[in-house]
């Protein structure tokens, strides 16, 4: 997982940081419970761009974006253009809204988020019907059976998705691929430094103190070197 989007790196951060509010409550306050740590579903996409809410209107599973734009929209006269704006504001929400339902799958598959007190009850899906709002039905099963699935669910974020976050969405994978691209160029370096080193020597430096140089400069190379091999090997599955 890259963590690369705008909106799965809120996703995170609000999981995150709900977490780590309720665990500072919880040293500080009695009163706070562990069960308390977590972010519902319905929370975390309430505080998203859009504050998406779930329920059904006639008969059908929706969500509603709780956008107002009607202030714009009072000067349209013509029925179909108005709707036709309508739509094309509210999509950049829809598709984040998606996006972010199946991130949150793949978190829970990558065993990067906890997910408890699941009912998968869609009987108790509150009705939207006489409502105002901006109504999408939705019509792809798979995205239907993950909002069913999450719908009254709570979400903790594990260390490792905490560790993910503290570093700026860096993986571990990531930070370790940087640090052996640099201990790479590191050790290119020292082998130019030696090459220099042999061409001047006759006329730069007498034998002993090239003698003394190359040593050391060979030394660090093959710490490098070891470090990197290292490195490697733990990487391998």
């Amino acid at each position: 997982m890259t963590f690369e989007s705008k909106i799965e790196r809120t996703v995170v951060e609000l999981i995150v940081q709900k977490y780590k509010k309720r665990q500072h409550e919880l040293r500080t306050n009695d009163s706070v419970f562990v069960s308390d740590m977590s972010i519902s579903f319905r929370e975390l996409f309430g505080l998203l761009p859009g504050k998406y809410s779930f329920g059904e209107r006639t008969g059908s599973l929706c969500y509603c974006i709780d956008l107002d734009i009607n202030k714009d929209l009072n000067e349209i006269k013509d029925v179909k253009e108005r709707a036709r704006i309508k739509n094309n504001y509210y999509l950049p929400f829809q598709t984040d809204l998606l996006q972010a339902i199946l991130f949150l799958k793949m978190l829970e598959e990558n065993n990067l988020i906890i997910v408890t007190n699941n009912f998968r009850d869609i009987e108790k899906l509150h009705s939207f019907d006489g409502q105002d709002g901006s109504f999408v039905y939705v019509q792809d099963e798979r995205i239907e059976k993950y909002i069913k699935y999450f719908l009254y669910s709570d979400i903790l974020p594990t260390t490792t998705l905490i560790e993910i976050y503290n570093n700026k969405f860096e993986t571990e994978d990531k930070r370790r691929y940087k640090e052996q691209r640099c201990i790479s160029w590191i050790a290119i370096v020292v082998a130019i430094i030696i090459g220099f080193i042999s061409i001047y020597k006759d006329t730069e430096i007498d034998k002993e103190q090239y003698n003394k140089v190359i040593d050391k400069m060979e030394c660090i190379n093959k710490n490098i070197l070891d470090l990197l091999y290292g490195q490697t090997e733990n990487a391998k599955p």
